[in-house]
């Protein structure tokens, strides 16, 4: 089988090149009947935007099923359980130890030919993500299926995956297809912005890119509602690296409540994205649980919730430890793991709502996306290296098209990296 990569920056168009060479290859060889595309990638808002693109190739259709790496193994361990008992591969209970066991039943040759024989086509997006055991599944499905892989290493997030094992792989096992061109914008002012960042060098304000340093809450919350009002002419994101600081939601929950500035730009209405673990970690707040609980107690807990499909989801797993285990006492680890890992599941059923107003959102939240204006909103409270700075500031600004302020909580950060 064949393994082709492409690599480059951000916004030089790598999904769009993916997309390129899956047409070419359809062009060329058809799917067969019954057989679909399989998309992979690792984060489940990289998945929805992998999703749209897939559906605009010529000759595919709805013919695809794209997945996170872990929704795939999960799938993948269902289908063939009895195998991996026979096999004695562990239980999984984790999503890491989940992609440890499909990777284990991908290096049977039955399991990837089965795999082969319906998805003779892998398209994987955000390679750079990828940790040995993801990587591990994308190796072995390499073995049989034609694959195409896309990869910056500068925008893996995860500090503690450097040097991406993934790119390191495809770099020694394919010649790499590196783009230079960028296509997400021509604005010079951002193109040099995203390369001083990207090569340590200190970014410096005009035309279309603005650093904006503050001296309190007030200032800070005048420069959002002024770039909000004058900068919107299309959709905007303001981005965060971390919201764990409180800063960027207090300025979020500022200027929607009344307008500020000397020119008393909004109120704005603003909405934060939440992520699948928030979703999870909200629920299970209310619910009531003991440390062990019997079967009867830890049904009423799930059913005080709200009626969804992860929950729904946990009570059959709960019925099925019952009936099928002999389980009778649980423990509240094992029933709070079951329901995280269904609203995970379930997200990738699940679309972003179209509300009105601004979207606020986390960096990871961004990545993979592109948006006309972007706000970057840097706190004090920023963790990781210097190194790990500088990507999460390249990869909130690089999601820009037409242009990006960079709003900071003190402009004593202007003289720190990553700014400096």
């Amino acid at each position: 089988m064949s393994l082709v990569g492409v690599e480059g920056t951000a916004g030089t168009g790598k999904t769009y090149r993916l997309m390129e060479l899956l047409a070419e290859r359809l062009a060329k060889t058809p799917l067969a009947g019954g057989q679909r595309v399989l998309a992979l990638t690792f984060m489940h808002g990289s998945r929805r935007r992998l999703s749209q693109q897939l559906s605009t190739v010529r000759n595919l259709g709805s013919r695809f099923d794209c997945l996170t790496f872990d929704g795939f193994a999960h799938h993948l361990l269902r289908r063939w359980a009895r195998l991996a008992s026979a096999l004695s591969i562990p239980s999984p209970g984790t999503f890491d130890e989940q992609c440890e066991a499909a990777a284990l039943l991908l290096e049977d040759d039955n399991v990837r030919a089965w795999v082969a024989a319906s998805y003779p086509t892998l398209i994987v997006d955000e390679a750079q993500d990828l940790d040995g055991r993801r990587l591990r599944i994308l190796r072995a499905l390499s073995r049989s299926l034609e694959v195409f892989a896309a990869a910056d290493e500068f925008q893996c997030l995860n500090t503690s995956l450097l040097p991406a094992p993934a790119v390191a792989w495809l770099r020694s096992s394919c010649r790499m297809e590196v783009l230079t061109i960028a296509r997400r914008t021509s604005r010079s002012e951002l193109l040099v912005a995203a390369a001083n960042i990207r090569e340590s060098v200190k970014p410096r304000s005009g035309g279309c890119f603005q650093l904006l340093g503050s001296k309190g809450d007030g200032m800070s919350a005048a420069h959002l509602a002024r770039v909000l009002s004058v900068g919107a002419t299309g959709d905007v994101a303001i981005i965060t690296p971390s919201k764990k600081s409180g800063w960027a939601a207090k300025l979020v929950e500022m200027i929607g409540s009344k307008p500020y500035g000397k020119k008393k730009f909004g109120p704005h209405t603003v909405r934060w994205e939440r992520s699948d673990i928030e979703d999870a970690d909200a629920a299970i707040t209310s619910m009531q649980l003991a440390d062990a609980s019997g079967f009867d107690e830890t049904l009423r807990a799930l059913r005080s919730l709200p009626d969804t499909a992860p929950v729904r989801a946990t009570v059959r797993w709960l019925h099925t430890r019952r009936n099928a285990f002999g389980v009778e006492l649980f423990s509240r680890t094992d029933v709070l793991e079951s329901f995280r890992r269904h609203v995970y599941l379930n997200s990738r059923y699940v679309r972003a709502d179209n509300q009105m107003g601004f979207g606020a959102m986390t960096v990871h939240q961004a990545k993979n996306r592109e948006f006309n204006g972007v706000v970057v909103l840097w706190p004090y409270a920023v963790g990781g290296n210097d190194d790990g700075k500088r990507r999460l500031l390249y990869n909130a600004v690089t999601r820009a098209k037409l242009w990006c302020s960079v709003i900071v909580q003190n402009e004593s950060l202007l003289a720190t990296p990553p700014f400096c």
